[in-house]
């Protein structure tokens, strides 16, 4: 190729590249209005008007249903939903947000949550190495990924999560211990779950990145202590589990937890009940996330392998992470991916996650110029976004499919499952080396 042409080959994939970030920008922009002249947020709000009982001194893990309606109608709030269920360290963000007053408030929370999935993609590809194919695909499957749509229409925290998360992936893949425990730490004060990936670090021994992500909890803990108050953290401690609905079975395509799926197949309706079919549901769903949890830990288990092995690992080449670092980017994105499917319930927003190991995968198969495999998953990708738009088409009984065609949308579910067996699988026929007793494994050089 002579250097003109060369030129112009940078200059269209840098064409290229920027069209699909503009288009991406532009759709989330255009979207964000939308959802704000339709006040759609409703989770946003539950925050704002937890940061509002935080500054009058009240735990708003006590708040009763008719004291929620209360404080809606004194802030003019007309679309909410309630319980409180998250961390104290979302509730101080949302009385940060205070003086903004709840419109202002939203409008900025959209925003960031829209630059928290454009930022977070770009650290994704950064981590698999940079260049414009892969920025390329992190922003056009942001793009395509109806999750980020549903996170932006509900103003959950899924976005900002999905930030720090990527910044503990992009640490967790160049061996950086600093980024992969604070990604994990502030994602987890944002919202609980992520709290397993330290889990993650013990288990591989990146026993650095697990102090870290541990101290970086407390230092914010602390940070938070006095807009948040002590009866505030020990309020959540003891309202955590209840919170879950341990005893509840939604069975709402909306929830695509494992209780999800086999709720639809076995229940009538949502329930509250531990006895008869919803028995046994509660029953599956502690099997397979047992089931899931030891095959994972098996699957993830850092063995021992000759170099030979090492230079097999995913992710080689000059210009990629080292071996190790690939490695442990598919063991965090298969631990990530167990989190969204056991537990009482996990709404379709939240899968917006999935889109770490969709694009670690998909940068995969494109390496190794799998086109069939990278079709199927662009595929699962459109049945994932069409799962949620059917299920809002026939919610109301407004449709020509059957109406019992809702309980087969374990789409989501599906799509969790094959990047989870997909990012584990890859780890297991890798058996990368355990790192030397000096060093962990995430963190094999310093940071």
């Amino acid at each position: 190729m002579t250097t003109r042409s060369q030129g112009d080959h940078r200059r269209w994939t840098t064409a290229a590249v920027a069209g699909i970030l503009v288009a991406l920008v532009g759709a989330l922009a255009f979207w964000i209005a939308v959802f704000v002249v339709f006040n759609t947020p409703v989770d946003f709000y539950v925050y704002y008007m937890a940061g509002h009982h935080l500054a009058a001194g009240e735990s708003p893990y006590t708040v009763s249903d008719a004291e929620w309606h209360q404080t809606a109608a004194d802030l003019r709030i007309t679309h909410f939903t309630e319980p409180y269920r998250y961390p104290p360290h979302t509730a101080v963000v949302g009385r940060l947000l205070g003086p903004l007053g709840p419109r202002g408030a939203l409008v900025a929370w959209e925003v960031g949550s829209a630059l928290s999935f454009v930022g977070g993609a770009a650290l994704v590809a950064l981590a698999l190495g940079g260049g414009w194919r892969r920025y390329a695909l992190a922003w056009g499957a942001t793009l395509l990924y109806g999750p980020v749509y549903m996170t932006l229409m509900d103003g959950q925290v899924n976005g900002f999560a999905f930030l720090f998360l990527a910044l503990a992936f992009w640490g967790v893949r160049r061996r950086r211990d600093g980024a992969a425990g604070t990604g994990v730490a502030v994602a987890a004060a944002l919202k609980l779950t992520p709290l397993v990936l330290v889990g993650l670090y013990l288990w591989r021994r990146a026993w650095r990145a697990a102090l870290v992500a541990v101290a970086v909890l407390a230092a914010l803990t602390l940070l938070c202590w006095p807009l948040a108050g002590t009866t505030t953290f020990v309020e959540y401690g003891t309202n955590a589990y209840r919170l879950t609905d341990p005893q509840r079975v939604n069975i709402s395509p909306y929830n695509q937890s494992f209780t999800g799926v086999a709720g639809r197949l076995l229940l009538k309706q949502t329930t509250w009940s531990t006895t008869g079919r919803a028995a046994a549901v509660h029953w599956l769903a502690l099997v397979f996330a047992l089931a899931l949890t030891v095959t994972t830990a098996v699957a993830l288990w850092p063995r021992r392998a000759s170099a030979p092995a090492q230079a097999r690992a995913p992710g080689g080449g000059p210009d990629s992470p080292p071996p190790s670092g690939s490695v442990e980017s598919f063991a965090f994105a298969a631990a990530l991916s167990a989190t969204l499917v056991v537990g009482t319930f996990t709404y379709y927003p939240q899968f917006s996650w999935l889109l770490i190991p969709l694009l670690l995968v998909a940068d995969r198969l494109l390496g190794d110029r799998r086109w069939r495999l990278l079709g199927l998953l662009a595929a699962l990708v459109l049945l994932v976004d069409l799962n949620e738009s059917l299920w809002l088409l026939i919610r109301d009984r407004a449709t020509f499919l059957p109406i019992d065609i809702w309980r087969m949308f374990d789409l989501p579910f599906v799509f969790a499952m094959v990047l989870w067996a997909a990012c584990a699988g890859t780890v297991w026929r890798a058996a990368p080396a355990a790192p030397p007793a000096t060093a962990p494994d995430v963190s094999g050089a310093a940071a």
